[in-house]
């Protein structure tokens, strides 16, 4: 190669400055010829012939660009690396502090260690959303809640498969604003006691609380009661709920007072037991003009 620079003082090929601490130096051995890089009376980097690049220290406040890529069994940073995307190929190992892993069955591993959590994800505040104790095979979250982006979307619970009849996909707290209507005609109305409550588990509705009757319009047939959601059809009549109800107010003598869901329906049925025996709807006959209704009742919701 051309020569530059003072004459070398070794068999190697130099070009370095004036004060010959900053220099690339061609050096030839028997097994094997490579490059070096100094700077400052320091070893900063040599390229092998075999094409290995071995970084002497650290690189710092700089950036290091290879288009080709870099290969190696060990980089350290002291500060943040920053690139377009980060390709594992690898997986990682018992004992790692953090590391990113990939392997074809399973995909994106994630592993790491730590005195408290072995795995914690944050937010931009900082603050941590979901986290895995150290050792624990438990998810937690420790901030905000599970909400799904649509609708519809639900857990299978106590399975491995997504089985239809193990997916919880709808849980709701509420009250409803009930209306106290008869089977053929007219109605009642409701002072401030007018709210039932409900809780909606699945398809499993519980609905409990207290009405005040206290007007009448022309009332005639049976007693019945809105309900917050339609009552489901199904076989064998399994759709039938029956419910607890107390009558305060009333005419005459209700002998076994209860609610009832039948299938397919908004309303519930306030019925009772007849002197014979025979289950009959409460009709405006056995009400007074005001009264109260305590109800409580668990039925399917279609």
């Amino acid at each position: 190669m051309p020569y530059m620079g003072r004459e070398p003082t070794s068999t190697a090929t130099k070009l370095e400055d004036a004060d010959q601490d900053t220099k690339i130096q061609v050096e030839e051995s028997s097994d094997e010829d490579t490059i070096r890089f100094d700077t400052g009376g320091t070893e900063r980097m040599t390229v092998a012939s075999g094409g290995a690049v071995d970084v002497v220290g650290a690189l710092t406040a700089g950036t290091v660009t290879s288009d080709a890529g870099v290969a190696g069994t060990t980089g350290i940073f002291s500060s943040d690396v920053t690139g377009l995307t980060l390709n594992a190929t690898g997986d990682t190992s018992a004992g790692d502090n953090a590391a990113i892993g990939y392997t074809s069955a399973e995909g994106l591993i994630l592993t790491g260690q730590g005195s408290t959590d072995d795995i914690t994800i944050k937010n931009d505040a900082d603050t941590t959303v979901v986290n895995v104790a150290t050792g624990s095979s438990d998810v937690e979250i420790s901030a905000g809640n599970l909400l799904f982006g649509t609708g519809s979307k639900g857990v299978y619970l106590g399975v491995t498969s997504a089985t239809a009849a193990n997916l919880l996909d709808d849980y709701e707290e509420g009250t409803h604003t009930a209306s106290v209507t008869c089977t053929s005609s007219g109605s009642y109305g409701l002072g401030s006691n007018s709210v039932l409550q409900y809780t909606k588990v699945g398809r499993k509705v519980n609905l409990s609380g207290r009405l005040g009757v206290t007007s009448e319009s022309s009332p005639s047939g049976g007693l019945q009661v809105s309900i917050p959601f339609t009552a489901a059809s199904l076989s064998a009549n399994a759709d039938i709920a029956i419910g607890h109800l107390n009558v305060a107010g009333h005419a005459g003598t209700i002998v076994g007072a209860y609610c009832r869901v039948d299938a397919g329906v908004s309303v519930l049925t306030l019925e009772k037991l007849s002197d014979a025996g025979i289950n009959e709807g409460i009709d405006q006959d056995d009400v007074d003009t005001t009264f109260e209704l305590f109800i409580n009742i668990t039925y399917v919701a279609a």
